[in-house]
């Protein structure tokens, strides 16, 4: 199960650009990582896309600089040649067993 989080730049999904960001760590090829994203805006989101999101618990003893949600909607594939891993810290045991758990 994944449980690290890194800061790393990630791409815009519906415009150009992108900015760095929290993710959590999932897997890695030869050419890639692959993450989700983290995101703090969760109320203004519709129900759709917030079935979607896994709210971390334990936040602040991640390394986490505020109440975040793991965006479980898509996984984001980074190029390994290109982007730049920084260590945040590591989801709790309580919230690994919780998102284990999670069915969006």
């Amino acid at each position: 199960m994944a449980k690290k989080l890194y800061w790393a730049y990630v791409s815009f999904v519906d415009q150009p650009g992108g900015k760095e960001r929290p993710v959590l760590y999932v897997r890695e090829d030869q050419d890639s990582y692959f993450v989700y994203r983290l995101t703090t805006k969760f109320a203004n989101k519709s129900p759709q896309i917030q079935k979607n999101y896994f709210e971390i618990i334990d936040w602040q003893a991640a390394g986490l600089p505020q109440k975040s949600c793991i965006d479980r909607g898509r996984i984001n594939k980074l190029p390994r040649a290109t982007t730049k891993l920084r260590h945040i810290g590591e989801l709790t045991t309580h919230d690994i067993k919780r998102l284990a758990a999670f069915k969006s």
